[in-house]
């Protein structure tokens, strides 16, 4: 039971850090490494030699922070795109938080567990059919809005990560109903004499 305690703090300190760390990423590609002078910089040469490297894929391909230079409607329209993706991936991984935080404590087996796992899968499957669509499509939006009027493309797409991500969200929510069913179940036998 002790490991159990100590692996679930781990990894709930582990998605904490991932809950502060996932809004920042979309605003640094966007916003911030707009604002801040880092070519030239210790940052900027390990940008340039692909050592370190942040990146969006729109329309089949990859685009880092240093490669285009975006203007700022472009900047809002990706920020928007990123944020119809992460907002479904932040709630879902809120509620796996809350869910090791009942681990760490020693609780392993509760009505709240369920609650969270159909939870995480719900929302992990507005992530796969919502999220991910509308986030691609704002983000072929934002790499091809310099482009001359008649060549900016609106992509909308629903592939492999589409499909992978419903099969896992499909898993987890059925996880949830189990359990759930299972505490009706118990709960009923409890009032069996």
């Amino acid at each position: 039971m002790t490991r159990i305690k100590n692996i679930s703090l781990l990894l709930q300190w582990t998605f904490g850090l991932y809950l502060v760390l996932l809004p920042l990423g979309a605003l640094f590609f966007w916003i911030i490494s707009a604002l801040v002078p880092w070519k030239g910089t210790f940052i900027g040469a390990l940008f340039e030699q692909n050592i370190f490297d942040i990146s969006i894929r729109a329309l089949g391909k990859t685009y880092s922070v240093g490669e285009i230079d975006f203007s700022w409607t472009s900047r809002l329209i990706g920020l928007i795109g990123d944020v119809c993706q992460d907002v479904f991936k932040w709630v879902a991984s809120l509620y796996v938080f809350m869910l090791l935080k009942l681990y760490a404590t020693g609780d392993l087996f509760s009505k709240k567990h369920a609650h969270y796992f159909k939870r995480i899968g719900q929302f992990l499957l507005l992530y796969g059919t919502l999220g991910l669509v509308l986030g691609d499509s704002f983000h072929s939006v934002a790499v091809t809005f310099s482009n001359p009027p008649g060549e900016r493309i609106l992509a909308v797409s629903f592939g492999s990560p589409n499909i992978t991500m419903l099969v896992m969200a499909s898993v987890i929510t059925l996880i949830g109903w189990i359990t759930l069913e299972g505490f009706k179940l118990r709960s009923d036998q409890d009032l069996t004499i």
